[in-house]
C-alpha cells in the first residue's frame, strides 16, 4: 500500500478543528511557525518531521502509532483485531468503488484502546 499524506493531514486538520485550534494556536503550542502546520494540512510537504508530527499527536491526542498504521506509514502487522478490521472494511470499499463517505478514523482515537 501507497503511503497516504492526504488522509495523514485530514486527521491531523479534522481533530485540530473539532479540538477547537487555530492553525496559529496549534503552532504555538507545539513550538513551530503557522506556516508548517498550513503546509503539512495542505499537503504541500511530503517529508514530515518526525518529532513535530509526535508533537502533534500528543497536543491533538492522537495515537502515533494507529496514526501511521491508518496512512499506511506502518504494516498493517502492527495493528490489533479491531483495527486491522476497520482498515480492511475500507479497503474493500475502496476496490469495490462504492460510493461512501471518505473514511474518517478520528472517533477510534477517542477511545481508551486507541486514545491517549
Amino acid at each position: 500500500m501507497e503511503k497516504d499524506y492526504l488522509l495523514l493531514s485530514q486527521i491531523l486538520r479534522d481533530r485540530r478543528i473539532e479540538l477547537g485550534y487555530s492553525q496559529r494556536s496549534l503552532a504555538r503550542v507545539v513550538g513551530v511557525h503557522h506556516s508548517t502546520i498550513n503546509d503539512y494540512e495542505n499537503g504541500f510537504k511530503r517529508k514530515w518531521d518526525l518529532i513535530i508530527l509526535i508533537d502533534l499527536c500528543n497536543v491533538l491526542r492522537i495515537n502515533f502509532v494507529t496514526l501511521l498504521i491508518l496512512t499506511n506509514f506502518l504494516p498493517l502487522s502492527y495493528a490489533d483485531d479491531e483495527l486491522k478490521e476497520l482498515i480492511n472494511t475500507r479497503r474493500k470499499h475502496e476496490r469495490e468503488k462504492r460510493v461512501i463517505c471518505h473514511f474518517c478514523p478520528l472517533r477510534y482515537f477517542e477511545g481508551e484502546r486507541y486514545g491517549k
